[in-house]
């Protein structure tokens, strides 16, 4: 269980009350009235369940300031409004709006504001779990933040700290002494006793006991010195962790009862561990998952809407942008045939070289016929397959909880497990569906060029082996065959290959209606390289689609499910990870995909 997660969402609020903070002290200056009245109106909404207040009020006050000329607090409301869908989980959401803030930054040349979408950015890609993506990005808010106030800096270092502090606890512990010796400099009481709390809640990652005792008994000594200078953010999870540490469990877990969402159960469980209790660590874990999986499904649902009302718009201005592009291309057409007149009749030994001109443009318009015809299709085939993988899971979850919701049904446990399966396999397939669609268009989606681990190849194989058959009819037998030993492992990004394994042993299963999977390993030492192959007796691929079946939403029949994007994505990651996927043309009876990884041996 990640530590860290639990600080994300009083990190937010953390980082707006700093920002708010600096923009309350100008505002007295300026006796500004009228935009602290906005800036309260914002913050009585932050904490609260009412997004469309919020977003208005965030509205105004980007209006205000705006219009008042005055950046710096413009986009202190764009930061406002994306800390609050990342607080409530709307990472999609959120990625959209950094990404239209950025765009807005680029418009009015604002440089000195690049690091606010950095930052944000950051955020939530530590939020997704996606920690090399987000610590490139507050790397780079570092170095866009070079010649801001040192504020902005504290904020970075203290995301980086959290970012950390599962993983690489010490590194975390370095950023924040940067934090607090930044923050000796400034002379900021207020945030100096906030830093102090996170270092004890690092410690307590660490299980630093001893720290964590000290650093609360300094934490607490500064609440009598400091006085409303004293920052309380992190005072729930310090007592906590102070507890645990001192072996005061009961008060410990008296302190996460009092947390909200999905914290209680995480901090419970911790606590639990730490006490050696795993019957209770195990049973918060469990509620952990609930609580999660059903702010998931709202939230994604949501998501959803949003994404397909985006896709609609994104689909009415191509259609347009095509219009455009047909009457451009008409009113060139005329042109290039007026010029050609023009050319005949000034004179006629040139007319052989004119001739040729046309011909060749008359071809380039045909080419860009046919490309434009392709390109319709594909849109067309885009749009209808991602219509039926969307809309069969949504109405197998709306369905199924119309019969959850009727009291007039008695329902057996089976009957309600059944239906609780059916309903987590859909929302799990519509996840997947739109996390490879953000993984293909995601220009960060480089996630497997890290290769650290050390990989036991028969261990990972069996495993993927063993998943798949779990899901498999009866119809078919999977089976796994190995020339290596147990021990032989290579040095690669081990949940890069499961993924690849996972989606050509989907494809497998998916053209195979019955007979045989066989996944085989071998170590070709003189190659330097580790080939794994998957074959399969359904269907067999032509040997002239070998290339073409890599290519982002093709599919060689389209009355099979997906989007195409299952081969392009194991591609990717297998060239990601140094190694190669290719189609065996000569293999006979069925299909066969060779991976090779180099060994490293």
């Amino acid at each position: 269980m990640k530590i860290s997660n639990f600080l994300y969402k009083v990190l937010f609020l953390t980082v707006l009350a700093i920002s708010m903070w600096h923009v309350r002290v100008f505002a007295d200056k300026e006796t500004d009235i009228k935009g602290d009245e906005l800036l309260d109106i914002m913050r009585s909404y932050f904490n609260s369940n009412q997004a469309d207040s919020m977003y208005k009020a965030a509205q105004d006050y980007r209006d205000f300031y705006l219009e008042a000329g005055d950046l710096n607090r413009y986009y202190q409301g764009w930061e406002a409004e994306i800390l609050y869908d990342i607080n409530f989980n709307h990472t999609f959401r959120a990625l959209r709006k950094t990404i239209i803030m950025t765009q807005d930054v680029k418009k009015r040349d604002a440089k000195s504001h690049a690091y606010n979408a950095s930052l944000l950015m950051g955020i939530i890609y530590a939020v997704q779990g996606n920690t090399h993506v987000a610590r490139n990005y507050f790397f780079r808010a570092l170095k866009e933040a070079e010649k801001q106030p040192e504020s902005i800096k504290i904020q970075i270092y203290k995301e980086l700290a959290n970012l950390e502090m599962d993983e690489n606890p010490d590194e975390a512990m370095r950023y924040m002494n940067k934090v607090m010796t930044l923050i000796k400099d400034e002379g900021l009481r207020y945030q100096y006793s906030d830093a102090v709390a996170f270092k004890s809640i690092i410690a307590f990652s660490m299980k630093n006991w001893h720290e964590v005792e000290q650093l609360f008994n300094e934490y607490m000594a500064m609440k009598e010195t400091f006085g409303k200078e004293f920052s309380t953010t992190y005072m729930q999870y310090a007592q906590l962790c102070y507890h645990t540490a001192t072996g005061n469990y009961e008060k410990a877990l008296e302190a996460a009862d009092g947390m909200k969402n999905t914290d209680k159960y995480k901090m419970k469980a911790k606590i639990y561990e730490v006490k050696g209790d795993f019957a209770n660590a195990y049973n918060s874990l469990k509620s952990l998952i609930k609580e999660k999986d059903s702010v998931n499904s709202i939230n994604i649902m949501q998501d959803i809407n949003t994404a397909a009302t985006e896709l609609d718009i994104a689909v009415r201005e191509a259609k347009a942008e095509e219009e455009r592009t047909v009457r451009l291309a008409m009113r060139l057409i005329i042109l290039v045939a007026l010029a050609i007149i023009v050319m005949l009749v000034l004179g006629i030994r040139n007319r052989n070289k004119y001739l040729k001109v046309l011909k060749q443009k008359n071809r380039d318009l045909e080419t860009l016929r046919i490309k434009s015809e392709e390109s319709e299709q594909m849109k067309a085939s885009i749009i209808k397959n991602m219509s039926h993988e969307v809309r069969t899971p949504l109405n197998i979850i709306a369905g199924f909880s119309q019969i959850i919701s009727r009291t007039d049904l008695n329902l057996s446990d089976e009957e309600r497990a059944d239906i609780s399966q059916r309903v987590t396999e859909s929302s799990d397939n519509i996840v997947k569906i739109i996390n490879d669609l953000l993984f293909v268009a995601s220009k960060e989606a480089i996630s497997y060029t890290a290769r650290n681990d050390s990989m036991k190849c028969n261990e990972v194989l069996r495993k993927a082996v063993d998943n798949c058959r779990k899901s498999m009819p009866e119809s078919i037998t999977i089976s796994y065959n190995t020339n290596v030993d147990d021990s032989f492992a290579i040095v690669t990004n081990t949940a890069g290959v499961g993924r690849i394994l996972d989606k050509l042993l989907d494809n497998a299963r998916k053209f195979t209606e019955s007979g045989s999977i066989e996944v085989a390993c071998c170590y070709k030492k003189d190659e330097g390289k580790v080939e794994i192959s998957i074959s399969d007796t359904g269907c067999p691929i032509p040997g002239e689609l070998s290339e073409k079946i890599f290519d982002l939403f093709y599919k060689a029949d389209n009355n099979k499910d997906g989007l195409g994007v299952g081969l392009p994505l194991a591609l990717r990651i297998a060239r990601q990870l140094g190694g190669d996927i290719v189609l065996d043309t000569k293999y006979g009876n069925g299909t066969r995909f060779v991976i090779s990884l180099p060994s490293n041996q």
